[in-house]
């Protein structure tokens, strides 16, 4: 007659415990990380843009506007950050959401740094930024950045860089940019006045 283990059961149910643990420990962090490298969804309504809040950082996104350039801001939660990190926030958001119906900027643009100075804020891009695209596509991109760039303070200079070095044209069909940018500036040379 053999003799039983008083634990021999409970060992067994322990062992089938852990190996379930890790599976599903594995099978998780699999997840999260398939999910992390996603582009996040984005949803902006073009009717109802986000009123700005002073000091508070928003997103630029493109309308579905097919006639004319048209941006639509979305605020973005403050969590009690200085403007400067905020500011980091929505330009590292709208990098993470490129070439769809409401981003003109390109795959794998990344932003390399972002330093604001007494004379203006300046933003250092990866040189994705300057690939492909009509003229439509280039000025789309920029005012998206110099819009984005300044939410927190619209009046500001934008110094944009391309790894490190100042842009002065953008893209193969040679759109002039002025340095440092402002809004207003944006807007002359590249929104057509309202007819």
């Amino acid at each position: 007659m053999s003799q039983q283990k008083p634990f021999s059961s409970l060992t067994g149910f322990a062992l089938a415990a852990l190996v379930v643990a890790l599976v599903g420990t594995g099978f998780a962090l699999w997840t999260g990380f398939n999910l992390s490298q996603r582009s996040p969804t984005v949803t902006v309504d073009p009717d109802k843009p986000d009123m700005a809040i002073p000091g508070q950082a928003q997103i630029y996104w493109l309308s579905n506007n097919d006639t004319a350039i048209a941006f639509v801001p979305q605020n973005i939660p403050p969590n009690n950050d200085p403007p400067e990190v905020q500011t980091e926030r929505a330009l590292k958001t709208l990098l993470a959401a490129p070439n769809s119906e409401i981003s003109a900027i390109p795959p794998n643009t990344s932003l390399l740094s972002l330093t604001k100075t007494a004379t203006g804020i300046n933003v250092d891009l990866s040189a994705q930024f300057t690939a492909g695209g009509g003229s439509q596509s280039m000025i789309a991109r920029l005012g998206q950045i110099v819009y984005t760039a300044t939410s927190t303070d619209p009046n500001l200079p934008v110094r944009l860089l391309v790894e490190g070095e100042p842009l002065t044209v953008l893209g193969g069909e040679g759109l002039m940019i002025s340095q440092p940018i402002t809004r207003k500036q944006f807007e002359t040379d590249f929104m057509p006045p309202d007819r």
